[in-house]
C-alpha cells in the first residue's frame, strides 16, 4: 500500500509523463501524413518553395500546429535521430512555406543527416539557408547544400534548372566574398539558361560581384542587360551594400534610375 500511495504521488509526474510521450510516438505518423496530405491539396511543391510562390493555406497551418505540439513532447525525450525521416521534411516543407526559414533548414539537415537525400530536397534546403540570412554560417550552409544538389544533380536534368542552381551556389560565393568563385559559377550558368528569370538572375548577381570587386565597367554591363530585360528594380535594394561603391556614379544612376 505504501509503494502504491508513493506510485501515485511522488511519481505520479514521471508515470503522467511517459503516458504522454507514448501517446506522442503514436501520433506522430498519422500527424505527418495529415500534414503532408494538406501540403499536396495546398499544391506545395519544389518549384514553389525554390521561388517563394509556395503558401501554407488554413489546413496547412492547423496540420502543422498539431504536428509540433506532438513533436515538441517527442523532442524532450527521443534520442537523436529517433524522430522518422519523412517527418522532419514534412516539417521543413511547411515550415518554409510558411517562410520560417531558419526552422525550415533546421529540419532539412536533420533529415539529410538520416537518409540520401536527392537533389531536389538538397536544393531546397539550399534556399532555407539562403533565405535565413544569418551571415557567413547560414551563407555557407546553403553554398554546401547547393553543391551537394549539384553533385546529384541528374544529366538530363533541365538546363534552366542547372543555371538556377549555379547561379544560387554562385550568389552565395558572392555573400562570402569569393568573388572569383561566384563569376566561375555564374558565368557557367549563363551557358544554360534560356529563360528571362534566370537571365536577368545571373545578370543582377553578376553586377553585384563585379562593382564589390571594383570592375566598374563589367558592372555596367551587367546592369544594362538587366535594365533591357525589365529587372533593375532589384538593384534597389542593394545600394547601401552590393552597389555602395557605385551609387555616386552617374552613369550608374542614369542605367538604374536612381
Amino acid at each position: 500500500m505504501v509503494f502504491v500511495y508513493r506510485l501515485l504521488t511522488k511519481h505520479r509526474q514521471q508515470i503522467t509523463s511517459d503516458a504522454v510521450y507514448e501517446r506522442a510516438v503514436l501520433q506522430v505518423p498519422h500527424a505527418s501524413r495529415a500534414l503532408d496530405e494538406s501540403l499536396a491539396q495546398a499544391g506545395v511543391d519544389t518549384e514553389g518553395l525554390v521561388t517563394g510562390t509556395a503558401t501554407a493555406d488554413q489546413q496547412v497551418r492547423t496540420a502543422l500546429e498539431q504536428l509540433e505540439a506532438v513533436m515538441s513532447i517527442l523532442r524532450d525525450r527521443a534520442a537523436e535521430g529517433a524522430v522518422p525521416p519523412d517527418v522532419e521534411l514534412n516539417l521543413a516543407r511547411a515550415l518554409m512555406a510558411e517562410r520560417r526559414w531558419a526552422e525550415a533548414a533546421e529540419h532539412f539537415d536533420r533529415y539529410v543527416s538520416q537518409v540520401d537525400a536527392d537533389w531536389e530536397v538538397h536544393y531546397v534546403r539550399g534556399v532555407a539557408h539562403a533565405n535565413t540570412r544569418g551571415g557567413p554560417p547560414s551563407d555557407l550552409s546553403a553554398w554546401r547544400a547547393y553543391n551537394d544538389a549539384i553533385a546529384l544533380l541528374p544529366d538530363d536534368a533541365d538546363p534552366n534548372s542547372t543555371a538556377r542552381l549555379f547561379t544560387y551556389r554562385g550568389a552565395m560565393a558572392k555573400r562570402l566574398g569569393r568573388y572569383d568563385q561566384a563569376e566561375a559559377d555564374l558565368q557557367l550558368a549563363r551557358r544554360h539558361a534560356t529563360t528571362n528569370y534566370e537571365i536577368t538572375d545571373i545578370a543582377y548577381n553578376l553586377a553585384s560581384v563585379y562593382a564589390m570587386a571594383g570592375r566598374r565597367d563589367e558592372a555596367l554591363t551587367e546592369l544594362r542587360t538587366l535594365r533591357d530585360r525589365g529587372g533593375i528594380n532589384v538593384v534597389h535594394g542593394h545600394l547601401d551594400d552590393y552597389f555602395s561603391t557605385l551609387r555616386r556614379d552617374p552613369e550608374f544612376r542614369q542605367i538604374t534610375g536612381t
